[in-house]
């Protein structure tokens, strides 16, 4: 079956992120199929709103699979350059899409799964779910630092000093989440208040999120547009040492990060 599954319901695109038995951990092929169907929801007319979403109860996902990076680990830094730009490109065009994006998060959303959830539109939140970034432990920096603007700037401080989580309620008090629901309502919220979005006519929409994107501060926008972008997380991720650090949290785990750097999930 499909890593990433997409349908088209009543005018949504649904993007769902199927790979539950690693708690949807991504991979380069997730991205390229998630790039893919971006491009073919905002290709397509009759799709007015899009939702993103993570298959099974337990993660929207758990970033990316670093243990399957190390089995094909890329030490060349031109080409960690070349692979660290394919996932910014991505990132950026879901931040200018100008459909609405919202995401249905449960679970873990850890790593590149915050990148996802904090470049869409809305963030709807199940009460189980838990954001964090302890990626950061093993060397890694954020290719766009979106939390700077999304969250508070203390808290994105402690975000990345302290690899802090942060549950969905704290989450909503912050304002990064819209609302916090019992997962069995997830979806059903999350469709509703799509489904109210695509009521919008396409080209007001378009201009609404054309002028949203620009209340972004001037840095954060010169930021996108750089082509080095990621550069010094590309550098990093290729230094021996860095690897040296992988190799062994990699060889005890199945999916995204060590289980043992994870809080609970309720």
């Amino acid at each position: 079956m499909s890593l990433v599954l997409y349908e088209v319901n009543d005018s949504i695109a649904v993007i769902t992120l199927n790979r539950a038995e690693k708690r949807n951990a991504l991979n380069a092929e997730m991205i390229d199929l998630m790039s893919k169907y971006l491009h073919m929801a905002n290709d397509d007319q009759s799709v007015r709103a899009i939702v993103i979403r993570g298959a099974g109860e337990k993660a929207f996902t758990a970033g990316f699979d670093l243990k399957e990076s190390m089995e094909n680990n890329i030490t060349d830094i031109a080409e960690r350059r070349q692979d660290t730009r394919t996932e910014i490109e991505f990132f950026k065009y879901l931040w200018y899409l100008p459909k609405p994006v919202i995401c249905a998060v449960q679970g873990y959303c850890v790593g590149g799964g915050n990148m996802i959830a904090l470049m869409s539109d809305l963030i709807v939140a199940a009460d189980n779910a838990t954001f964090g970034n302890p990626e950061m432990l093993l060397g890694y920096l954020p290719e766009i630092p979106i939390e700077v603007w999304k969250l508070p700037a203390n808290k994105a401080m402690e975000w990345y000093l302290e690899s802090k989580y942060y549950a969905a309620e704290e989450m909503r008090e912050m304002g990064v989440v819209s609302e916090v629901v019992p997962f069995e309502q997830l979806m059903d919220r999350t469709m509703a208040i799509a489904k109210q979005a695509a009521k919008i006519p396409a080209e007001s929409m378009k201009m609404l999120k054309e002028e949203y994107g620009g209340k972004v501060p001037d840095d954060f926008n010169k930021l996108l547009a750089l082509p080095g972008v990621g550069r010094k997380s590309a550098n990093l991720i290729t230094l021996p040492r860095c690897s040296t650090w992988l190799v062994p949290i990699c060889s005890k785990r199945t999916w995204g990060i060590s289980e043992t750097t994870f809080p609970p999930v309720a």
